[in-house]
């Protein structure tokens, strides 16, 4: 072989290198060339609404989330042609939910490929449009994406909802896995666990508990001084 062919073969050696480990993760996994963002994304055109009824909790979302505890109530309204979503969160590094915020949304936006765009009842809430990827078949756990502008990638985000406040971490860390594979919104370096806690608790449910064991001490008072 000549020092000429002997060269083409090194570069066509490194070449086909190159495509394989482009190609190729560490597991030996084949992933994407091109990860999709959630504008790109186009929903399924059918949809099986009922599957979405229920409560629903933030499990991971990227990029992070200033909330914790969130909970989103989803419930189809008016013969099932609306549905209902009640969102609640609380501050960060909190457990009671001090804000809840409600939007009502036609059913047949939901599988529009443009996606369906949420407006709550607070003032200076900025419309966001939402994507649905994927529901479980067991009702397990809903992947969403979702953004402010079309036009700027950084400015969407991808969210995991559970059936469950606190899923298994594991299991969870297997669905992170799968949708980074596909999707910008999910990159592994930015997705962030939502902080949960068997302790999240609205102000009503913790409030009601207050306010019937001061009713107790006051009766109790009363009895005694008569």
């Amino acid at each position: 072989m000549s020092r000429h062919q002997h060269q083409q073969f090194l570069y066509a050696l490194l070449a086909v290198v190159s495509v394989l480990v482009l190609s190729v993760k560490g597991d030996g996994t084949v992933v994407d060339e091109h990860l999709i963002t959630c504008p790109e994304f186009t929903p399924p055109t059918i949809l099986n609404v009922t599957e979405l009824e229920g409560v629903w909790y933030g499990a991971s979302r990227s990029p992070a989330h200033k909330f914790a505890c969130v909970e989103m109530k989803v419930a189809l309204t008016k013969n099932d042609t609306m549905v209902k979503i009640t969102t609640s969160h609380a501050a960060l590094n909190s457990t009671l939910l001090n804000t809840v915020k409600e939007a009502t949304v036609d059913v047949l936006d939901l599988t529009n490929s443009n996606g369906f765009t949420v407006l709550y009842n607070l003032t200076n809430e900025k419309p966001t449009t939402y994507k649905i990827m994927g529901i479980d078949a067991n009702k397990k756990y809903v992947v969403m994406c979702g953004y402010t502008s079309p036009d700027t990638a950084d400015a969407s985000f991808g969210l995991i909802m559970t059936s469950d406040r606190i899923p298994d971490k594991k299991w969870l860390e297997g669905i992170k896995d799968e949708v980074s594979k596909h999707f910008f919104n999910f990159a592994k370096d930015s997705v962030v666990d939502i902080q949960q806690s068997d302790k999240c608790a609205s102000s009503a449910e913790i409030a009601v508990p207050v306010l019937s064991t001061i009713l107790g001490v006051v009766y109790s008072v009363l009895r005694f001084m008569q």
